[in-house]
């Protein structure tokens, strides 16, 4: 099992909070776990515990410890899916995503 840890990324102007679970492996594609609407990163907890590899599952923008948006930005999917392929780019160019609600409706 592994053990979570915080995480901070810096994705499109924003400080995007998450945890990650595992150390990225080479030639290893990461699971990126995706939070419902009014949850956060840590509702991947008990699941993430039990997959294998390099998991990151990140607060989306205005949720968990993620900033909040600015003047001029908004909260629509296209949003959350141009963080998520940022979030997916600076992870190496590929994953694995999995959501569920407003995650699952994302990617």
């Amino acid at each position: 099992m592994h053990a979570p840890h915080t995480t901070h990324w810096h994705l499109r102007g924003l400080d995007i909070a998450g945890q990650t679970w595992g150390a990225p492996g080479r030639n290893e594609v990461p699971v990126v776990l995706v939070h419902g609407f009014l949850d956060h990163a840590g509702t991947w907890d008990e699941v993430a515990a039990l997959l294998p590899g390099h998991i990151a599952a990140p607060d989306l923008r205005g949720h968990g410890q993620s900033a909040w948006c600015g003047p001029g930005e908004t909260y629509h999917f296209a949003d959350y899916i141009a963080d998520l392929d940022a979030l997916v780019t600076t992870l190496g160019g590929r994953a694995i995503v999995v959501g569920h609600s407003l995650g699952g409706g994302t990617p």
